[in-house]
């Protein structure tokens, strides 16, 4: 993480943006950091409800979780 390293600012793990996707059906990214991996997931409120999204993302979890 030293080429994201201020003086002012020091990453304790690595983080990302994702993209607009307000023209996308839904987005998914993830990273990976040694034993850590982080997944963001997003779709546009006018093709799901917030409650719509915590479950497809507990049944991605769910089964991620599966692949251990």
């Amino acid at each position: 993480l030293a080429p994201f390293t201020l003086d002012s600012y020091k990453p304790s793990e690595l983080f990302g943006v994702p993209i607009a996707f307000e023209n996308r059906p839904i987005y998914v990214g993830a990273a990976s950091q040694g034993n850590n991996t982080g997944i963001m997931v997003g779709i546009p409120k006018a093709l799901a409800t917030q409650e719509q999204l915590q479950k497809f993302c507990d049944a991605l979890a769910q089964k991620l979780h599966g692949l251990k």
